[in-house]
């Protein structure tokens, strides 16, 4: 039987050809170990690297920015950042990988309420409370154009899957239309009741849906500006929307503290999620679909199955509302903001699960 060291520390090397050894003091994260495994002679000597990914629980890390609550939060199309928007008037993009700041993007003279990344990464759109949409250069940092038109309060933005258009949601009770090239509003949207909370469009480009204070979500055609469908059953104001990848479903998320799935054709409730204890405040499909996650006033993020409603995880340690959620374009880990004052970036993959015991299996490859 060949000497098992791991990290150069010796450990069992049983029969059946599996090694097993606790790994003390693991950082959060992945970590890279070395297992050598040294026979009679260095001819039957090996060398393996073994790549350990811990977590302890279900939080990975925290962007913390002591300045501003977080109330909007994306990441990028590579996942490699996350964009917030803040109380403080300003955006701020960090890296995922170390939960630094790279870079704050100022100009707005009123809260940021809503940011998005263009299709391509190199845009982020931004709608504040100073009644005006705003573009920004991901690169430069700097503010490319701003969008004026609307009379009142924006409070949520959304490109279009080919990032040649945005729209905006207002206090006013319009949704507005903008080509991306000149500026230009190209439309604008009127039938809510009350404040616009949230806009989003469908994966065709084809239809935008908007929810309100009004307790209601509406279909729009984006070539027309016409209303395709109303869709009633909220008890509050709704306060998120989202749509699913294949574009067949809705997602919304209220202060009447539930979800409802949405079937886009009908406009029929499908499924609705009850367990947050207060309301919610952002929603966000799974890139594969099967899953929605929820973060609400009652300051925990919850992960849901979407084919039964049952709740899959909650994930607590925020100490203020949760303001937004978004999932990582690989589905394996979602962003929140709150107004704690900080982002924290939770582990949703089911596999492979983060190694809560610090334990590592490696199957030995020989030796004698």
């Amino acid at each position: 039987m060949a000497q098992a060291l791991l990290d150069e520390r010796e450990v069992p090397a049983p029969p059946q050809g599996v090694i097993q050894a606790t790994l003390n003091d693991l950082p959060p994260g992945e970590s890279t170990h070395t297992l050598r495994l040294v026979g009679g002679s260095p001819s039957r000597s090996q060398e393996v690297a073994i790549a350990v990914t811990y977590y302890p629980g279900w939080e990975v890390r925290q962007f913390q920015d002591p300045r501003g609550e977080a109330y909007a939060v994306a990441f990028s199309p590579d996942g490699k950042t996350v964009i917030s928007s803040s109380r403080e008037k300003t955006l701020n993009l960090w890296d995922v990988e170390s939960g630094q700041k790279i870079r704050t993007f100022s100009g707005h003279s009123d809260w940021v309420t809503g940011v998005a990344f263009s299709p391509d990464g190199k845009t982020i759109v931004s709608s504040s409370d100073d009644k005006t949409v705003r573009l920004w250069g991901v690169e430069s940092g700097q503010k490319i154009r701003t969008l004026s038109g609307h009379s009142d309060l924006v409070n949520a933005v959304a490109f279009s899957p080919d990032g040649k258009a945005v729209v905006s949601g207002s206090k006013d009770r319009t949704l507005k239309l903008w080509d991306v090239a000149t500026g230009r509003e190209i439309r604008t949207f009127s039938g809510h009741d009350s404040w616009v909370l949230a806009v989003a469009f469908s994966p065709d480009g084809k239809t935008i849906v908007s929810d309100s204070d009004d307790k209601t979500l509406r279909l729009w055609d984006v070539k027309t500006g016409q209303t395709v469908r109303t869709l009633s059953g909220h008890r509050d104001l709704v306060f998120a929307v989202a749509f699913s990848p294949d574009g067949k479903t809705l997602l919304s998320g209220s202060h009447d503290k539930t979800l409802k799935l949405w079937d886009v054709t009908t406009g029929q409730a499908l499924r609705t999620f009850s367990g947050h204890k207060d309301g919610v405040n952002g929603v966000a499909f799974s890139p594969d679909g099967k899953a929605v996650a929820s973060g609400g006033r009652d300051r925990v993020v919850k992960l849901w199955d979407v084919a039964t409603g049952q709740e899959i995880r909650t994930f607590t340690g925020h100490s203020g509302t949760v303001t937004g959620v978004a999932f990582s374009p690989d589905g394996r880990t979602l962003i929140s903001g709150s107004r704690d004052k900080t982002l924290r970036l939770w582990w949703v993959a089911v596999e492979p699960q983060p190694v809560t015991a610090g334990t590592a299996a490696v199957a030995q490859q020989g030796g004698s």
